[in-house]
Order: structure tokens, then sequence, then C-alpha cells
């Protein structure tokens, strides 16, 4: 324990529970200065018990320590100099300089000059002179304990930041060498707000930011100094590209009949995807990304058919990718219907025929075959039994032309004909 009091004559009290016992004082107690060491005995009426304390006093005059940096703030701060003024003390004397921490003196610092470290933060910092002059006795003088402020981080160059500032890109903070040992974090602002969790080096920007001011705040600390915060020039956020994950994509069979499936491909989460369906470049349906598949017809035979997919989010620009257009080509008709024969098969009886359905358009010949063979002159799409049918089989062949559609040729079932009329 170490107590503190003023450079002079010491006063020491000691109170006893014994008005007969003794108090012996040992140390010097006149005219103290600097450190002194005392040992108090108390001795009891018989002469005999004693009880011992030994206390260290530190009597402190008024040596002036003044800032020898240039910051200006008149505080006596971690990582400047700091000075005991010559011209304080008599020019008859020989002046020592010391500077002790804590009641030990600091090794090597024997200038009037000294430089504050991190080790005297928060410590008990004093300077001690030890003045000497011919013929007089010798003094030591040990200041009142100094103020020690905390360090101003000097070396901080303001943070620059990288990147083209445009939604979805990453911005990335950069910064010069800051003062050794600083540690050093991130904060991103947008228009000067702090922006939520953005505390790392980089920031992706999201469809908030968009024409917003986006600057990145860097803050050194380091023991014993004041954290320093140091921001960047702002940059103005401009509307994004938008990109794709998977490519989109269009399938199917490009001919009459055919069925064609567009992949609009993947696109950032939020943005609204459009199919726009196009016909020798005149537009002709737009459909939402779930409708997705389209039915070629007779309309698109020798055509071109076009896809493009329109993307549009908050933040972007909106983003059209283009597809390769397709050649329309001639069909076959998935499944040809089987004619049918109704009506009179007697002779004279007429026999009709029924193509069965087709597409739009269609137009049909028919040739009548009497047991396989074609009977000259019936093509139309009736047929009147004769004679020369009786016991036969009378069966047609049904030609149908059908636009955008392979022509299709296919044979009835036969009827057989008997003879009563």
């Amino acid at each position: 324990m170490v107590l503190e009091t003023a450079a002079g004559d010491l006063d020491v009290v000691v109170t006893t529970n014994n008005e007969f016992a003794t108090v012996a004082v040992e140390g010097q107690v006149k005219d103290v200065s600097g450190m002194t060491h005392l040992v108090v005995t108390v001795t009891a009426q018989d002469g005999e018990t004693t009880e011992m304390a030994e206390l260290d006093v530190i009597a402190v005059s008024d040596i002036q320590v003044v800032p020898n940096s240039a910051l200006g703030d008149g505080q006596l701060r971690v990582g400047t100099w700091i000075k005991m003024p010559r011209a304080q003390f008599g020019k008859e004397y020989k002046v020592t300089y010391a500077w002790a921490r804590d009641f030990e003196f600091i090794d090597g610092a024997t200038s009037a000059k000294y430089l504050l470290t991190v080790d005297d933060f928060g410590h008990d910092l004093r300077a001690v002179v030890r003045l000497t002059k011919a013929g007089s006795p010798e003094v030591v003088l040990a200041g009142t304990a100094i103020e020690v402020a905390a360090g101003l981080i000097t070396k901080a160059p303001a943070p620059s930041i990288k990147g083209k500032a445009a939604v979805g890109n990453t911005l990335t903070a950069t910064t010069k060498a800051w003062i050794d040992g600083a540690e050093l974090t991130y904060q991103w602002y947008r228009d000067g707000n702090v922006i939520d969790g953005a505390d790392t080096d980089s920031y992706e920007l999201t469809p908030d930011d968009f024409e917003a001011s986006i600057s990145v705040g860097i803050t050194g600390t380091l023991e014993a100094y004041e954290p320093l915060e140091k921001l960047s020039a702002g940059v103005a956020v401009a509307a994004g590209v938008l990109k794709y994950s998977d490519k989109p994509s269009i399938s199917g069979e490009f001919v009459t009949g055919g069925t064609v499936t567009v992949n609009a491909g993947t696109w950032i989460d939020g943005a609204e995807v459009a199919i726009v369906w196009s016909r020798n470049g005149e537009e002709f349906a737009t459909t939402t990304a779930d409708e997705n598949t389209y039915v070629l017809t007779v309309e698109d035979y020798k055509t071109r058919l076009s896809v493009d997919i329109l993307v549009t989010a908050t933040g972007y620009k909106d983003a059209t990718f283009k597809m390769k257009s397709r050649s329309i080509k001639i069909g076959t008709l998935a499944e040809v219907p089987v004619p049918t024969i109704s009506g009179d098969n007697a002779v004279e009886g007429t026999l009709e025929v029924d193509p069965g359905e087709y597409p739009e358009g269609a137009e049909f010949k028919y040739v009548w075959k009497r047991d396989g063979r074609v009977i000259h002159g019936a093509y139309d799409s009736s047929y009147t039994v004769t004679v020369r049918d009786i016991g036969k089989t009378i069966s047609v062949k049904v030609i149908a032309t059908i636009p955008g559609y392979k022509t299709t040729r296919i044979d009835s079932e036969g009827v057989e004909i008997n003879n009563i009329q």
C-alpha cells in the first residue's frame, strides 16, 4: 500500500488502545520529498509486547508535465510525447530525470521527454527528478499521478469502394494501412443510415439500394486508443442487370400439330417472367412462365415461330432474352380416322362414306373398290350399287389433303353386297 501526501514534514499519527503504550517511527519524516519507507512500532506497557507496521509514502511536489506533440488538444495521450520543462527547476541545479509507473522506475526512461505507451494507460504514472548542487543535499521530487488519456489513432486512411454500383453487384471496401495493431471492423450505410447485418468488407447491393447513396465506414480499435471510424465517399446505385442462373430454352416438335415447351430460365427471386410468342415477327400471345406450352396450328405452318422471355424486377433494368426462331414444317396427323360406310347395300342402293374428323380445311378424294380393285369412275363420296357388285365386298379409300399436314390415305372396312332390292 502506498499513501500519497504533499512534500514536507510528515505528521504520523498512531492511535493505540492503551494509553501507556509507546510508539516509535523509523524513517524520514522531516522535509520529506519523493518516496520514503516508514516502520511504525507500538510497544505495550510491559515493554515486551510489540506490533509493527510498514508503510510506503510518496510525498509529491508540483512537477509540471506538458504535451510535447502537435495534437493541440492539451491532453496527455497514449502514443504522444510528454516532457518536464527544464525552466521549472532552478538553473543552479543539475537535474536528473526519471519516470515511474506503479511506483517502479521505467527502464530507460531517463529523459525529460517520455513517450506515453499502452502500458501507461490506466496506471499510476509519475514524473520524478533528482536535483543536485554543490554544497547542498540531494533533493528528490515526485510529481502527482499523470492522467493519461486514451490515444488518438492518427494513421487512419479513409476507405474507398470498389465495384460497379448497380443492384445485384457486390461492392468491396478497401483501405490503405492503418496504425500497427489496429483491428478493423466494417459497417455499410444507405443514405447515411446503418444497413443491418452489413458488417463485412463486402456488400451485395439489393433492390432497396436502388437510387440510394451507399457508403462504408471502417472503425479501427486499438488497446488504449479511442475508436475511430473513417467513412468513404458515397456511391449512387444504378439499376441492376438481370441475369439468369439457368438459361432459357425451347424444345418440342416444330411441325404442325407439334407441342412446343419453353423453359423460361431461372432468375432472381421476385422477378416477374413472361413468355411472348410471335409468328413471323408478329406477337400473337403472351403467357406466364407457367403457361409454357403451345400446340402448333395450321396458321403456324411455313412461318417462323419466335419466343422472347421478358423479365422485370424492382431495382433492375427490364431484360429480354430472345430465342432463335424456328421454321414450322409440315406435320403428320397423329391419328388418321378410319372412314365408315353406311347406306343400302342392295343393288341400286346408295352407299355413303363418312371420312371421320379431320383438322379444319381438310379436302377429300374418294376411290371406291370392289374386292380391293378400283372401280373405274367411282370417285365421289357416295356409290350406287350395281349388279356387278352382288356377292362382292365394297370398300373406299379416303385421301385427305390437310393444310399443314402430310396427305393421308386410309381404307374403310368392306361392305358385302347382296342381290336383294
